[in-house]
């Protein structure tokens, strides 16, 4: 290639038959194709990069969507089994207010439960965050409240079935509770207890469950037996003919504990029966149904 002036010659030879080519180009044909071979290049190599760069925004934008719409799901998913939460927390609100008024007991000062028409505690404009917050605590004061309430009625399941509330055996009223004519003196004096008439032999139950602690003769009672009921509550059971039960052994109410029988200071075959609280005798007519366990 030779270069004049103005023009670019070009010299081709073949090796076949030896002949040369020339090609003149005028050197500003020859300057504005080589410019526009590296404008063509320059804007291709970006053109390429620039769409590459698109793509890639085409597909993250793709899967921004998509996590969006995966998120906007999930908040919808989550608003719903908040909003599910909160009317069960109403439902277990109006529960324990129930139970509370019921039991008598005062709410703890840091509860603080709407009920009557609410449908929900939670303004509309709380963040979920708040929600989420809201109910854990909500739920803590709850699982108290219930706490206390547990401990209340186990408390009073355990005393009512530490109240003797049973016939302890059957037959009719033979003696009261209170001042009376002793009937061996003919004097005035206080039975601490009532006397059931009943056939000698018949089954003797426990009026309430507790723990036998005297079981065997006692002057003036004869062949006798005395539960511990807890809370200070006690029977006694007297004039027996024969014992069932020993010391320290478990009773529940309705359980046989012994028989009818004239043992003691006795006239004829009967049940002398007490109720004590912390030793003090009561009317045991005030606990007993005559119904049999």
């Amino acid at each position: 290639m030779s270069r004049g002036k103005k023009n670019l010659t070009f010299v081709i030879a073949t090796s076949d038959d030896a002949r040369i080519y020339k090609f003149k180009i005028p050197h500003s044909v020859a300057l504005g194709g080589a410019i526009f071979t590296v404008l063509f290049l320059s804007f291709s190599f970006v053109g390429s990069l620039y769409y590459s760069f698109l793509n890639y925004r085409s597909r993250d934008y793709d899967r921004l969507q998509g996590e969006n719409g995966r998120l906007l799901s999930e908040n919808s998913q989550f608003k719903a089994a908040a909003g599910r939460l909160e009317e069960k927390l109403v439902s277990l609100e109006v529960i324990s207010e129930k139970l509370r008024r019921m039991s008598g007991l005062e709410r703890q000062p840091e509860a603080n439960v709407g009920v009557g028409g609410r449908t929900s505690g939670l303004p509309i404009s709380m963040s979920s965050g708040d929600r989420i917050d809201y109910i854990g605590d909500r739920v803590g004061d709850l699982e108290a409240e219930f706490r206390q309430l547990n401990d209340f009625y186990q408390r009073q399941n355990m005393l009512m079935a530490a109240t003797p509330s049973i016939a302890p055996v059957r037959g009719y009223t033979s003696g009261s509770f209170g001042f009376r004519l002793d009937p061996f003196s003919s004097t005035k004096d206080f039975h601490p207890g009532i006397d059931i008439s009943s056939a000698y032999g018949n089954r003797i139950v426990a009026t309430a469950d507790g723990v036998v602690t005297f079981a065997s003769s006692r002057p003036g009672y004869g062949k006798t037996v005395i539960i511990d009921h807890r809370f200070g509550m006690s029977t006694l059971f007297g004039h027996m003919s024969r014992i069932v039960v020993r010391p320290g052994q478990r009773i529940k109410r309705g359980e046989v504990i012994g028989h009818v029988g004239n043992t003691g200071r006795s006239t004829g075959p009967h049940l002398h029966y007490e109720v004590r609280m912390n030793d003090r005798p009561l009317n045991p007519m005030k606990f007993l149904n005559f119904r049999r366990g």
